[in-house]
């Protein structure tokens, strides 16, 4: 077997001695570049919530989520280092995560833009306790903090799941260039 060429020209560089905030070499993707790339990325969207103690609950929406590890249980979130849902996660040491429906796309602007007194507005609970699950989401679950990882201006967040896992056979919503997409089946 021979590798592929460009597997024998493409030099790695050590993490230690890459700077996270610099601009690239000339002529290099910027960041509306790299956002333009990455809608063609199918991808689920979800809104994270947590709640601390008697204080409002706090959400935004990402689709930065994977499946961390099956042994144990564990998936990933990337909230921005500047988020008030990740300083109420940290504080809590929980978070919920809800997998939006399709029914449910107009919450992705609502968690994404709207000011923070709003973003519950017409939001309707599974339970009144803890980190706020939506009801008529694709999937919700409750996860308890891990670790958290922080890099650059995000920080990821492992959890692992604490309770019920719910979901219900309903089409999530999906984003793909720059769209909102209902998944049907073929």
């Amino acid at each position: 077997m021979t590798a592929h060429p460009l597997a024998t020209t493409t030099q790695s560089t050590p993490a230690s001695s890459v700077d996270p905030t610099a601009a690239g070499p000339p002529g290099g993707a910027g960041a509306e570049d790299f956002r333009a790339f990455m809608t063609s990325w199918p991808s689920g969207v979800s809104v994270v919530t947590a709640r601390h103690g008697d204080e409002a609950p706090t959400g935004c929406t990402v689709n930065a989520v994977l499946s961390w590890s099956l042994r144990p249980p564990m998936i990933a979130v990337c909230l921005s280092a500047a988020s008030r849902t990740l300083r109420t996660v940290r504080a809590s040491g929980m978070f919920g995560l809800n997998i939006l429906s399709w029914e449910q796309r107009q919450l992705i602007d609502q968690f994404a833009t709207a000011p923070a007194h709003e973003r519950f507005d017409g939001v309707v609970p599974l339970h009144p306790a803890g980190p706020t699950l939506l009801s008529g989401a694709s999937a919700a679950a409750l996860f308890t903090v891990c670790a958290t990882f922080p890099y650059t201006d995000h920080v990821l967040v492992i959890g692992r799941p604490v309770g019920h896992l719910y979901t219900q056979d309903v089409a999530p919503v999906v984003l793909h260039n720059r769209g909102r997409r209902h998944l049907t089946e073929g």
